[in-house]
């Protein structure tokens, strides 16, 4: 996996989108915005000349292991229609602690920032996307789990930004 961090002009959801799409073609990537700048990750390097810094992104973790994260998300619960935002940080909170049980880690110190709604616009139509930004530092508790989620992504919201569990040693 490959950490590329670069910088944007670019404020549209869906076009820096786009963006970070036309990187990683061929394969699965995750990426979150942070005012101008872009982190992203892929299984391959970033296929154009876009100018960044790339690293090699570690994604093994021993079980017991503290790290400090940052992450953005989209949480919502499942109902019998769909599916709700939750809108208070306590929501929130929960729904990150309930996320670790399945993506194996067990938060240690935990931020949750409520950053509001996201309009996301494509060929004319808009919809919403509840921000939500979580920091802080997490204990592995499942090496095998937790190389998925960093892997994989954290929630059922994995686009425009959201998902990617960014770790820092």
């Amino acid at each position: 996996m490959y950490k590329f961090v670069f910088a944007t002009s670019e404020t549209d959801p869906y076009k820096i989108h786009q963006q970070v799409k036309g990187l990683f073609p061929e394969n699965r990537y995750l990426y979150r915005l942070d005012g101008d700048t872009i982190t992203a990750q892929g299984s391959t390097l970033p296929q154009n000349s876009v100018r960044g810094k790339i690293s090699t992104l570690k994604t093994r973790y021993e079980a017991g292991a503290e790290l400090c994260f940052r992450i953005r998300a989209n949480p919502t619960n499942k109902i019998d229609k769909g599916v709700v935002p939750l809108k208070t940080s306590f929501e929130a909170s929960d729904w990150f602690h309930r996320m670790g049980n399945l993506a194996g880690y067990k938060p240690v110190t935990l931020s949750v920032i409520m950053e509001g709604i996201v309009f996301v616009t494509k060929d004319g139509v808009s919809w919403p996307i509840n921000s939500v930004s979580y920091e802080g530092l997490l204990r592995v508790t499942d090496a095998g789990k937790f190389e998925g989620a960093i892997m994989k992504g954290i929630g059922r919201e994995k686009s425009f930004g959201f998902g990617m569990l960014d770790i820092y040693e």
